[in-house]
């Protein structure tokens, strides 16, 4: 059983953007399987790191695509994405250093943002991007 389960809701309907997003999901899960087996530490680290590093990789595809389009809420997604970045990097410090965090609350946060960025704020986009790209000009 997942810990996150992809819903195509969660899609934009941009192929290299979805296929990231289904990326981190897969992220995700692989820290909460290794929490759920009783991983080692530095497994579970390497794991939180590569959801990290993979993440930043993602924001910043998301962004230069919202910087191509001229799109609108570029800064609220940007703010977005650095709270995302800046909590999850600092969670990771914490935990290779060795304070006692919990790898619990840790997912909890990063899919419970996941779900509410990809079904809130990752959904103008997708609306956004499917108005730029219609032929109809009423629709523009």
């Amino acid at each position: 059983m997942s810990y996150l389960d992809w819903d195509d809701r969660m899609a934009i309907g941009h192929e290299v953007i979805d296929a990231q997003h289904r990326q981190l999901v897969t992220l995700i899960n692989g820290i909460a399987e290794a929490t759920a087996r009783r991983g080692g530490r530095q497994e579970i680290g390497a794991l939180i790191r590569a959801f990290s590093d993979y993440a930043q990789e993602h924001f910043s595809t998301e962004q230069d695509l919202m910087d191509s389009t001229d799109y609108p809420e570029y800064f609220l997604q940007l703010s977005s994405h650095e709270d995302c970045t800046t909590s999850a990097l600092s969670f990771y410090r914490d935990y290779i250093n060795g304070l006692d965090v919990s790898v619990e609350d840790f997912l909890s946060f990063v899919a419970g943002w996941f779900k509410g960025h990809t079904l809130g704020v990752d959904q103008t986009l997708r609306k956004y991007l499917k108005k730029k790209a219609s032929p109809d000009p009423l629709l523009r």
